[in-house]
């Protein structure tokens, strides 16, 4: 890739750098800012070129060498295209309008909310919920997203089948809100949604009169308000029945620290971030197959760019000190989701193929490893001496055996519980 006549930098939107110098080598390639020793860009090369801003935008993203180039989908963090994200693109074109219309339409975000406290049906909350996104399937809704069909209402022929047309403004609409005992406006429905049960008719193929229509809602109201009884009766018995059971919390033991299997470690390795400070803080801690710690070290990282920066360096150290301690067998236990897809899956994260290729580097020296994510609770010990640096400003490193005695009872109750899976 040329330099100077390709975009290759991120500036929203791609662009080719700005040109410090007035004479310049149109033919240098990006290859030629590399550090053939190191493998990142060469920073004496960068400042006689670029610009200080072209600077930093190129650093954001580290080369890697030992792959060929290849497409990153920006809009999604793992730099993996999706459809999810894809559509989210293509609406960006129509968003200022959308955003124009929706500022001079009131907002129904606390109306949305409010659905969901309501004592109903839980299918009737849903209903609810999509008629005031504008989600469900009538004809304009459905010609807005591009599947064309007829328009007309589908039962008194009306042009425009809207929401607002099939929930108030059709003659059969209208009927039923007529023969209900709901209080309505004097002048009729105009604008807004309320519930009006039109399922059957629209998806079954059944057709009822709208006096049919107004009886069915109220036997359905009456049987749902009697269920109410009954299964408060039921709530009732139930926990009388059970005041002199004692309480097992299940859910506390699945997601505690787990012992290794034998002959196996295990590295659990904290990490906490400051935004304040742009400052990472890093702990690992390793413990044998009988739940025993054998180290703990903690370390503060800065000169950081961002967060992923930050989680990336922690746990390449981690992977480092396992190399210069000779450890073989290592399970290394994260809450970082991101790093362990980067590593499995390096194909799906092409965003952080950097980190993988890095991380890859190191544990090709160690004989057995795994890389797995692991629940904040189980990983509680390396996690509260992670945040000790952040938090209490510990920017000494430090090795000791064992554990952190501040922090005993939470590495003895982490071995018992392991002791009784």
């Amino acid at each position: 890739m040329f330099v100077w006549t390709e975009p290759w930098i991120e500036d929203n939107g791609r662009r080719a750098p700005w040109r410090k110098n007035t004479f310049f080598d149109v033919s240098l390639r990006v290859s030629a800012l590399i550090d053939p020793n190191t493998g990142s860009w060469n920073p004496d090369v960068l400042e006689e070129h670029f610009f200080p801003q072209d600077i930093d935008r190129i650093k954001v993203f580290q080369p890697v060498r030992d792959h060929k180039d290849f497409h990153v989908w920006k809009h999604n963090k793992s730099g993996d295209y999706s459809v999810k994200s894809g559509y989210w693109c293509a609406n960006q074109e129509n968003k200022s309008q959308v955003s124009r219309e929706s500022e001079v339409q009131p907002s129904l975000n606390g109306i949305k909310a409010e659905v969901w406290s309501i004592l109903t049906n839980s299918k009737i909350k849903i209903f609810l919920w999509k008629v005031l996104s504008g989600a469900l399937p009538v004809a304009m809704s459905l010609k807005s997203r591009g599947v064309m069909g007829d328009e007309r209402c589908q039962v008194c022929g009306e042009e425009g089948e809207t929401i607002n047309h099939i929930l108030f403004k059709c003659h059969y609409a209208r009927q039923v809100w007529a023969l209900s005992d709901y209080p309505t406006p004097e002048s009729g429905f105009q604008n807004g949604s309320v519930f009006s049960n039109v399922n059957s008719l629209c998806f079954d193929g059944k057709s009822f009169s709208p006096l049919e229509t107004n009886e069915k809602i109220t036997e359905g109201a009456e049987e749902w308000f009697a269920a109410q009884v009954l299964d408060n009766e039921d709530s009732d018995r139930r926990q009388q029945n059970s005041d002199d059971q004692p309480m097992i919390d299940h859910g506390e033991l699945s997601v505690s620290w787990s012992r290794p299997q034998e002959s196996w470690v295990k590295c659990n390795v904290g990490f906490s971030w400051s935004n304040r400070n742009m400052i990472a803080g890093g702990a690992w801690v390793v413990r044998n197959d009988e739940g025993i710690v054998l180290l703990h070290i903690i370390r503060a990282f800065s000169n950081l760019r961002d967060k992923d920066e930050g989680g990336f360096r922690v746990l390449e150290w981690a992977m480092k000190s396992m190399v210069s301690h000779g450890m073989s067998n290592v399970i290394f236990a994260i809450q970082n989701k991101t790093l362990v897809g980067a590593l499995k899956r390096p194909r799906a994260w092409p965003s952080f193929r950097f980190q993988a290729m890095e991380l890859n580097k190191i544990v090709e020296q160690i004989s057995g490893w795994v890389l797995e994510v692991e629940m904040e609770k189980a990983n509680r010990g390396a996690g509260l001496i992670a945040q000790s640096v952040t938090r209490d400003s510990r920017m000494q490193s430090y090795v000791i055996v064992s554990y952190p005695q501040w922090l005993h009872l939470v590495f003895e109750e982490e071995t018992l519980l392991s002791s009784a899976c």
